[in-house]
């Protein structure tokens, strides 16, 4: 949690207890069966293995407590509230997937992504390196943002997943939940019954297959079969745009003397549809994640329900007040642009729409200087 003034925290949690003062929470389905934990504004560590039999019950709980960040597990429990994990009594879980751009190197993350060394204050910008390539320490810091480019590789990775669950898979929309992460990506939820007694070895294999592990070339026959689903499909369509061919018949004959050009095709296949997942999400089968239509605590944005991937705006969307109202604060090394909002300075005092002032706050790079107008 960045540190923050007296201030910065009370204008905060102020704009956070007004957002759970007015909204309902996600109805959880069979909550009684559910773990949930908590992370607040005035403590550090987590509240866990917590219960309610209720949606208002946990309403209750959110508009008491106003916690900084709340998870639920993915994983149904015979005691959720047991405080030993092997107590619990594991019933089974949703499968869900975790897309973040923390875990996709794009472009942008030169443009707004900083990392310094704590032990001999080298910098820099983009991805964080595992080691210090001046003092070979680990002792690495990172101050990560999120721009409009980061959100459409987000976009852009989720509707793979979504293409993988629908047409492979065959779950129907409305066994899918799709939420924003509230900070730089988003979450995927099987609501299956197919799913929940699935072990970690069952998941490991979805994992597997949505990233492409162990692709290989299918055969002439299965090409002519399976033309149409599932990776054969995805291949086949890569073959025939590198080939000019229309047929798997043509495909094959001049792949028969073109081995090179078969396996540039199987990796641009992989490349192209494989679907960069977080896989220690998917497999672990006791996961808590953030709970949907609350607030993230690094942001003050809503972990909002997507209805339509691309038309997506987690600024219109995700946000829980108005761009209407704005705020005066002084900036401390601010990214360029902030989602698709442009800051044009790094410092100084500036009148912000209240939203993106929170969000530069929870960060750290704004202190609070004037009320809201």
């Amino acid at each position: 949690m960045e540190k923050r003034s007296n201030k910065n925290l009370y204008f905060a949690m102020k704009i956070f207890k007004e957002y759970y003062r007015r909204n309902t929470p996600y109805e959880v389905d069979e909550i009684e069966k559910r773990e949930f934990g908590f992370m607040f504004f005035d403590r550090e560590g987590m509240a866990r293995h917590l219960s309610f039999k209720s949606v208002s019950e946990l309403a209750e709980y959110l508009r008491k407590h106003v916690p900084l960040h709340a998870y639920y597990s993915s994983a149904f429990y015979e005691i959720p509230d047991a405080s030993a994990m092997e107590s619990k009594g594991w019933l089974g879980a949703e499968l869900i997937f975790d897309i973040d751009v923390d875990h996709i190197p794009t472009e942008c993350k030169k443009k707004h992504d900083k990392w310094f060394c704590a032990n001999c204050g080298e910098m820099g910008w983009g991805a964080p390196p595992s080691k210090c390539p001046s003092c070979r320490s680990e002792a690495i810091r990172s101050s990560t943002w999120v721009c409009d480019e980061c959100l459409e590789v987000a976009k852009e990775e989720t509707n793979k997943l979504l293409d993988f669950l629908i047409v492979d898979f065959g779950f129907s929309k409305s066994e899918l939940l799709v939420c924003f992460s509230g900070h730089r990506g988003f979450h995927v939820h099987v609501l299956s019954e197919k799913v929940y007694d699935l072990d970690q070895d069952a998941r490991r294999e979805i994992v597997n297959y949505v990233k492409g592990l162990g692709l290989r070339f299918p055969s002439l026959v299965k090409a002519k079969l399976w033309e149409n689903c599932g990776w054969i499909r995805r291949i086949m369509l890569v073959a025939y745009e590198k080939t000019g061919m229309t047929s798997p018949e043509a495909v094959f004959r001049l792949l028969s003397r073109r081995k090179k050009l078969k396996e540039l095709i199987l990796r641009e296949s992989i490349l192209r549809y494989s679907c960069l997942i977080d896989e220690r999400v998917t497999i672990d089968i006791k996961r808590l994640i953030r709970l949907p239509l609350t607030l993230h605590g690094k942001t003050g944005m809503i972990v909002a329900i997507v209805n339509d991937v691309d038309a997506f705006d987690p600024l219109s969307e995700a946000s829980p007040l108005s761009p209407s109202e704005f705020v005066k604060v002084k900036l401390k090394d601010a990214p360029p642009k902030v989602l698709d909002y442009i800051l044009n300075r790094k410092e100084g005092v500036l009148k912000l729409p209240i939203n993106v002032a929170l969000y530069l706050i929870l960060k750290g790079a704004a202190e609070i200087t004037g009320d809201r107008t």
